[in-house]
C-alpha cells in the first residue's frame, strides 16, 4: 500500500491496515470487515500514550490533564491528525457514502485515525505506535489544539450571555450582554437599540472567533488550504 509506504511503515500485514481504512458502507456491501474494533482499541491506545505524555511533560493537576487530553483526542484534533497523514486518501467507502462526501466527513475521518493506530498497535506493538504519535503527530498538535481552543472562545461567550440571559447567570447588576439583552427586551416598543446592541455585539463576537479559528487553522497547515 502506497501509504505505507509514505509513512515509512515496513509490514507484512497489510491487510491489517487495509481493514483499518474500511468504512461500514464498504465492509456491508463488499461482505468484508470493518474498522470499527480497530477504531476501538486504537481509542483505547492513543488515550494512554497522551496520557502519559502530558503525566511526564505537564506538571498540573488532575483535572487540568484531563482537559488537555480532551484536547488532544477530540474529534476535531483525530480529524486534523489524519489529514495530515492523508488516511482519507486510501478510505474505502461505499457507493453512496462516497458520493455523499464520505471522504471528508469529520466523524469518519477522525475514526479511521484510531483505526490505523489500532491497527498499527496489533502489528507492531505500543512502543512502536508511541513512536510514531511522538514522530508525525505531537510536534504537529499544537495547530489543531489552539483552533479548537479559539473556536472555544466563542462557545463560551453564546453559552455565558446564554446563561445570563436566563437569569442563571453572573449577576444582574454586572454588565454583561446577557444581562443587558434581557434588560433592554423590556424596551423593546421605545427604546430597542438595547437590547439590539448586545445581541448584535453576541452575534459578531461568537462569528469572529469562529473564523479566525478556520484561519488560524489554514495559517497552520498550509495543507488544508
Amino acid at each position: 500500500m502506497e501509504l505505507l509506504k509514505v509513512l515509512g511503515i515496513d509490514t507484512q500485514k497489510e491487510e491489517l491496515y487495509m481493514t483499518a481504512l474500511t468504512h461500514t458502507s464498504y465492509a456491508n456491501e463488499h461482505n468484508v470487515i470493518s474498522y470499527e474494533r480497530l477504531e476501538y482499541l486504537g481509542d483505547a491506545v492513543l488515550e494512554l500514550i497522551i496520557s502519559e505524555y502530558l503525566y511526564k511533560t505537564c506538571s498540573k493537576g488532575e483535572g487540568v490533564m484531563t482537559k488537555l487530553r480532551s484536547q488532544y483526542v477530540c474529534e476535531n484534533a483525530l480529524y486534523e491528525y489524519s489529514l495530515r497523514l492523508k488516511l482519507n486518501d486510501f478510505l474505502l467507502l461505499g457507493h453512496g457514502e462516497a458520493e455523499h462526501g464520505g471522504k471528508f466527513r469529520k466523524t469518519i475521518v477522525a475514526d479511521i485515525f484510531e483505526s490505523f493506530i489500532g491497527a498499527m498497535y496489533l502489528d507492531k506493538g505500543f512502543s512502536y505506535v508511541k513512536k510514531f504519535i511522538f514522530r508525525h503527530i505531537i510536534p504537529n498538535s499544537l495547530a489543531p489544539i489552539i483552533v479548537q481552543a479559539t473556536m472555544g472562545i466563542g462557545s463560551a461567550v453564546l453559552s455565558t450571555s446564554s446563561l445570563s440571559y436566563l437569569g442563571i447567570g453572573v449577576e444582574p447588576h454586572i454588565p454583561e450582554w446577557g444581562n443587558v439583552l434581557k434588560a433592554g427586551s423590556t424596551f423593546l416598543e421605545t427604546n430597542p437599540y438595547i437590547a439590539i446592541y448586545p445581541g448584535l455585539a453576541i452575534i459578531i463576537i461568537v462569528l469572529a472567533f469562529n473564523f479566525f479559528g478556520d484561519g488560524l487553522r489554514d495559517a497552520l497547515d498550509p495543507k488544508l488550504k
